[in-house]
């Protein structure tokens, strides 16, 4: 939990989004605050103390084409926004009450983009993925349905992914029947298992879950058009080079998207925690 001295950590933020080389149109969307307590949403900017309200990353990747899937990304986003402004807690949250306070948004992101399709036709059948952290205290929880994916990057430990994408090629990487690697080339990796705006699904319930942080960490949050596109252990390294300010990493990885095919759209969405002293 966050520490109740006088110091406090800080918080920096950065997020872009592109359409690649490939798309006619963007139908990703993102919201970035790095400061919840007032309502600091932009796309990055300085380095802020983190607030008792934390700090929120979304990253949201539609689904539909004929710029449904931009309409289904954009309420996604929208709705964690709404949900975050203002902060929805004055002190840091209990991790029951986090996970609790994650679940209402998504639930209710699915719920807002049933309805605009009920009075929006042309729109009907629009789906998005959604994931979204919210950082309290030293702790990033990440709630997530879909493929955008959530990767913390440490220090000295090097990167790890922090979620599992709803995908069937995910599946078969859990079966044992493909490697990460595979999967993310594979022809059939935009299948998607888990999402927004499916009329099929009641409760659009999020996986969930809690990581630890430490000064010094990283948090993104990506489209597949990143993870696609650039292969882990490129990321490590654009997302690790010691001192790079959060824009220009973020910037370097969609070239480097674009520079491997781009062949979708790309968002890039970095925290990072850093001490008082650094």
């Amino acid at each position: 939990m966050h520490s109740s001295t006088s110091q406090p950590d800080y918080i920096s933020i950065s997020a872009a989004t592109d359409t690649g080389r490939v798309r006619e149109h963007n139908e990703d969307s993102f919201a970035a605050c790095a400061d919840l307590d007032r309502s600091q949403w932009a796309d990055g900017g300085e380095r802020v103390p983190l607030s008792p309200g934390g700090s929120v990353l979304a990253v949201a990747d539609g689904i539909g084409g004929a710029l449904a899937g931009e309409v289904a990304s954009r309420i996604a986003v929208e709705t964690v926004q709404a949900y975050f402004s203002p902060a929805p807690f004055t002190e840091v949250p209990s991790e029951k009450e986090a996970r609790a306070y994650l679940q209402r948004v998504v639930r209710a992101a699915h719920r807002a983009i049933l309805d605009y399709g009920d009075t929006h036709p042309q729109c009907d059948g629009m789906g998005t993925t959604l994931i979204l952290a919210w950082v309290t205290g030293r702790t990033a929880y990440i709630a997530w349905r879909g493929d955008s994916r959530g990767y913390l990057y440490r220090p000295g430990e090097g990167i790890r992914m922090l979620t599992e994408d709803h995908s069937l090629v995910w599946d078969y990487v859990k079966a044992g029947r493909l490697t990460p690697e595979e999967a993310d080339v594979h022809p059939m990796s935009n299948i998607i298992l888990k999402s927004l705006g499916n009329r099929e699904v009641r409760d659009a319930l999020p996986d969930i879950v809690a990581v630890p942080l430490r000064p010094g960490d990283r948090l993104l949050l990506c489209s597949d058009g990143l993870n696609n596109m650039v292969t882990t252990r490129d990321i490590a390294q654009g997302v690790g080079r010691p001192g790079a300010p959060l824009p220009e990493v973020t910037r370097q990885l969609i070239e480097a998207a674009n520079a491997n095919g781009g062949r979708d759209n790309i968002t890039v969405a970095l925290l990072e925690l850093s001490g008082p002293g650094a």
